[in-house]
């Protein structure tokens, strides 16, 4: 079986928890960071994920993108290599939630299309902190052509469902 490779940018606002997501999934939740330290940047890291006897293998690429606004220059360099989306907020802050909209058209400006993709809800844990409700998220995902997901990386809920949707868009060659 052939092997399809996947570049997936990683955006949001700065403490989103871009970074915590990716490492929960790529350790297999095995891996919270705990302390927590800014991404200079674009951290990169890959997952092969090998496919049952119908399905292809997928050799995933991810950009971790700083969300700073002084790391700007340097994620908009690898917005054209990028051919899948990870749009992340956190539930517990609307700056984070409104940083959104002005991400995907920034890049979508970029690489002169919308990108399929996920919209993912963090922190879902700090219920009690929560300022965006689900039925927000769920609308702004469809209306950018997205699917939505809310997660704690924290507990690890729902993590797996982010890169499930991911890996169901490059299997259905979106």
């Amino acid at each position: 079986m052939n092997k399809a490779k996947a570049n997936v940018i990683l955006l949001g606002d700065a403490a989103a928890g871009k970074s915590s997501l990716l490492q929960m999934y790529l350790s297999n939740g095995s891996n919270y960071l705990k302390d927590y330290n800014m991404t200079q940047g674009v951290d990169i890291q890959t997952k092969l994920i090998l496919g049952d006897e119908h399905e292809k293998d997928i050799e995933f690429y991810f950009f971790d993108a700083g969300g700073h606004p002084i790391f700007k220059h340097i994620i908009e360099g690898i917005f054209k290599n990028a051919n899948y989306v990870i749009l992340v907020y956190d539930c517990t802050s609307k700056q984070s939630f409104e940083y959104i909209t002005k991400a995907h058209d920034d890049l979508k400006k970029s690489v002169g299309k919308n990108l399929p993709g996920v919209l993912v809800a963090t922190k879902r844990d700090l219920n009690t902190l929560k300022v965006v409700d689900i039925s927000e998220g769920n609308d702004l995902a469809k209306r950018l052509g997205l699917t939505f997901v809310e997660v704690s990386s924290l507990k690890n809920h729902d993590v797996d469902k982010v890169f499930q949707a991911l890996k169901e868009l490059v299997q259905g060659g979106h």
